[in-house]
């Protein structure tokens, strides 16, 4: 029977001291919990136990002799004057093309390269996005009551406005979203090549390469539905918006009509998009027909609630 290795004192203080680091960097970058979205107490949590996990299996790792002379001399050839002064660009140009470009791979294949760029930066996005927000050094408020103006706060400092209803307010509040979608594409990819090439199908290792892949889809989907729940909250503030804009006596028929409407907005379109196919072997002209939907209901309530607004002025 193997025995068990008895816990590296080092490395456990090693790791004891990166999570204290982390939950010291939460408290200080949210100005004492000020920004700290409480909500998300489970997720930083979650994050000081990995900073304690990472760090104590990389010390482990460091105290092998092989490991700790590679380390080593890594740190010496990085830190050289020697090397810096006949080659003063290496780093950075391994840095944009080995880890940001991934130019190496591109040799292998174009489709293989744009999958990985898509995994690569879709990840990147995303840990750029979460960890900020998971720790409240990244902070949204509005400055009114219904907005749509918002400004950023970074580590409690006020810094950019921007209108939520904008290109860019949507490209911000769908940052995760758009990062999933990248993630999406890539793991796709290298799953259909995973069950499409003999090459890769013989030589992968479900620990190593088919679950991590099944993990990045799991996690990107968790994204998706945060959107779907957003859209249900959103589905209820039409309902709450009937109560105020409708007299008394009308609530139940309007919410009624509102239903009805939604029901038959799931239950005509597909109805309609799987005729015009059929008959055109093309999505573009059932799509063209849900925008024109789409418009002429926003043409028609923006002209409800203006003539409405007109008459509550004059009486």
């Amino acid at each position: 029977m193997r025995r068990r290795r008895p816990p590296d004192l080092r490395a456990s203080l090693a790791a004891a001291a990166a999570a204290a680091v982390t939950a010291a960097a939460i408290w200080l970058g949210s100005r004492g919990l000020r920004y700290f979205d409480a909500v998300l107490v489970g997720y930083a949590t979650a994050t000081v136990m990995l900073a304690f996990g990472v760090v104590y299996r990389y010390a482990v790792w460091v105290s092998s002799p092989p490991a700790r002379c590679y380390l080593r001399r890594g740190w010496q050839a990085f830190l050289s004057w020697r090397n810096f002064r006949r080659l003063p660009t290496a780093v950075p140009r391994s840095l944009l093309t080995y880890l940001g470009l991934q130019t190496f791979i591109r040799e292998r294949g174009r489709g293989r390269w744009v999958a990985h760029q898509l995994l690569f930066w879709g990840v990147v996005l995303a840990t750029l996005i979460t960890f900020p927000l998971t720790f409240g050094w990244l902070a949204f408020f509005s400055d009114t009551a219904t907005g749509p103006a918002y400004t950023i706060y970074v580590l409690g400092f006020r810094t950019v406005t921007f209108d939520a209803l904008s290109l860019l307010g949507w490209a911000i509040f769908h940052g995760l979203d758009l990062a999933a979608v990248m993630v999406l594409a890539g793991c796709g990819y290298f799953l259909w090549r995973r069950f499409r090439h003999r090459e890769a199908t013989t030589g992968q290792r479900f620990g190593y390469d088919f679950f991590p892949l099944v993990g990045l889809v799991a996690i990107s989907t968790v994204a998706f539905l945060s959107m779907a729940a957003a859209l249900g909250l959103g589905n209820g503030a039409v309902f709450a918006l009937v109560g105020k804009t409708v007299p008394a006596v009308q609530v139940g028929s309007v919410t009624g009509l509102v239903g009805a409407a939604g029901g038959l907005g799931g239950f005509l379109p597909p109805i309609v998009m799987g005729l015009v196919f059929q008959a055109t072997g093309d999505y573009a002209i059932g799509l063209m027909l849900l925008s024109d939907v789409a418009l002429a209901g926003l043409v028609f309530t923006a002209w409800r609630l203006g003539a409405g607004a007109a008459q509550a002025a004059r009486t």
